[in-house]
């Protein structure tokens, strides 16, 4: 046995306690807080414990539409998928897509109401309850309908169709304001009016890449982020596997080579602001070369007389020999199409840009058929509204009005002006 006297034996056993006591503390420092299972003892209607159920929905972290399915467990959403019987997406889904949980369960997603408690801009509010809120909100606009002077409401809000677009728009008539105002910054207005300049129709029509045979895309990253780029990456997918028909061809023009101009068979750097230029340049040799018959080919060939290949490859330092070949494949190949967008309608030509590849199309006999450009039917649904975007015009009317006090009431849904607006 060691020699250990009492004094010893004494700091050893307080030592001990002391560790004890420490280790214990830390224990409970670190421990996860308790959660209780309780049972449902009459569940919802909806509700199987241990049971998927899957709900068919349509996904709006984009603009494009796509068709979701939603797994969900116990009352909450698991898994987000594409909806195999969706036109848009057929099944599949990107990563923007698949994120929709991560902004469905943020845990610094806002859950009740905040009311601002310091000065304006300082970033301070308290939370207060529902009732609360929507008493303040409703008040605040029954005073002023009283008294409607047409521009004391204003909603201003993002995308919205249907239903929804309805609702809002009756919500503003009965308060007596016409300033229902959608802005998205990722909406291609400068498309939308070049197709209303060139066509007579203020909407989006059907490109279709899938069984087009050779793709002429100015600026437009349909793979990236151009109006749908899930639907055109099947299309262009598809298009690429020659399984039953000529594998198709695609040739990017833009400045900065984005994804589509990485995954084209030929790439084009054509300097920035000259995509139109280059348009006009390859329908006047379409012309010029006899491949356009129409009845109006004359006036055509009048308004392109500017635009030969000399002064197109001068100003946009493509060769005159990559200019007349692109023009022969464009004119030769059954069917061929032409888009336009992104970087090539972001310049303050943009919309003459977009205009002119409209142009390409209807000299290649591309409108209205298959492999070209499609226009989509009227809508079935009577009540359906067309969504009308404002302009940066519109947008600066507005916040004029603001700051002259002419807004007494602003509701923002789903859109940040802050944000996506010039300083």
């Amino acid at each position: 046995m060691a020699n250990i006297d009492r004094r010893d034996f004494l700091k050893l056993v307080g030592a001990g306690s002391v560790g004890a006591g420490a280790g214990f503390m830390l224990a409970e420092s670190i421990k996860h807080p308790v959660e209780h299972l309780i049972p449902y003892p009459v569940p919802p209607e909806d509700f199987s414990a241990g049971i998927a159920t899957f709900y068919n929905s349509v996904c709006s972290m984009c603009s494009a539409g796509c068709g979701i399915t939603v797994r969900t467990r116990e009352g909450r959403a698991k898994k987000i998928e594409g909806n195999p019987s969706h036109p848009v997406n057929q099944g599949r889904l990107c990563a923007l897509g698949q994120a929709g949980l991560q902004v469905l369960y943020n845990p610094d997603r806002l859950t009740a109401p905040m009311l601002r408690a310091g000065d304006r801009g300082s970033s301070s509010y308290t939370q207060i309850t529902w009732e609360d809120g929507l008493s303040r909100i409703t008040d605040r606009l029954a005073s002023l309908s009283a008294e409607p002077n047409g521009k004391q409401v204003c909603l201003l809000t993002g995308g919205v169709r249907g239903h929804l677009a309805d609702v809002f728009s009756r919500f503003m008539a009965q308060m007596g304001s016409g300033r229902l105002i959608q802005y998205d910054i990722t909406h291609p207005g400068m498309l939308y009016t070049a197709n209303q300049r060139f066509f007579g129709q203020k909407q989006l029509p059907y490109y279709d890449l899938e069984k087009s045979r050779y793709v002429l895309s100015f600026g437009a990253d349909f793979l990236g982020q151009w109006i749908s780029p899930v639907h055109y990456g099947l299309g262009f997918g598809r298009s690429r596997s020659a399984r039953q028909h000529t594998r198709g061809q695609f040739v990017q023009i833009e400045p900065r080579m984005s994804i589509s101009g990485a995954a084209a068979d030929e790439w084009i750097a054509a300097r920035p602001g000259t995509d139109g230029m280059l348009a006009l340049g390859l329908a006047h040799e379409i012309v010029a070369a006899g491949a356009y018959t129409g009845s109006d080919r004359d006036h055509w060939a009048q308004v392109l007389e500017l635009y030969s290949i000399g002064p197109v490859a001068d100003s946009t330092g493509i060769p005159g020999d990559t200019i007349r070949r692109l023009a022969e494949t464009f004119a030769s190949a059954d069917p061929s199409l032409a888009i336009g967008g992104g970087a090539a309608g972001g310049h303050s030509n943009g919309v003459d840009t977009l205009v002119a590849v409209n142009a390409l199309n209807y000299l290649a006999g591309n409108i209205g058929q298959e492999g070209g450009i499609m226009f989509n039917p009227a809508s079935p649904i009577a009540t359906a509204m067309q969504p009308d975007f404002a302009t940066y015009r519109d947008m600066a009317e507005l916040a004029a009005d603001a700051r002259a006090g002419r807004i007494d009431v602003l509701i923002l849904n789903q859109s940040n002006p802050l944000h996506s607006l010039p300083a």
